[in-house]
């Protein structure tokens, strides 16, 4: 198995396995081609026999905000950090 990431490049016009969707269009940087070989021991090393072209697969979802429950978790620690701080700057009074 081959997998390439675009680059910009053209599709050819005259490639005779690319479907007419393709044919002139640019494999951009969010494209991937993924490429097998169907022959186990004795390759022809062509990999044209199963490709598939995955298109727009970078990350498009907007970031996903941190819930209260860190919020809440973070402002916990930092309590205990500001408790165990002051435990040890006073004089133990024995």
């Amino acid at each position: 198995m081959y997998s390439y990431i675009g680059n910009g490049a053209t599709f050819l016009n005259s490639s005779t396995y690319a479907p007419s969707m393709v044919k002139g269009t640019k494999f951009a940087n969010t494209d991937a081609l993924i490429a097998w070989e169907d022959l186990h021991t004795s390759s022809d090393r062509d990999f044209q026999d199963m490709v598939v072209l995955l298109r727009d697969i970078g990350p498009t979802a907007p970031a996903v905000p941190l819930p209260a429950a860190g919020w809440l978790l973070g402002s916990a620690l930092a309590g205990l950090g500001v408790i165990g701080r002051r435990r040890r700057s006073t004089p133990d009074a024995r």
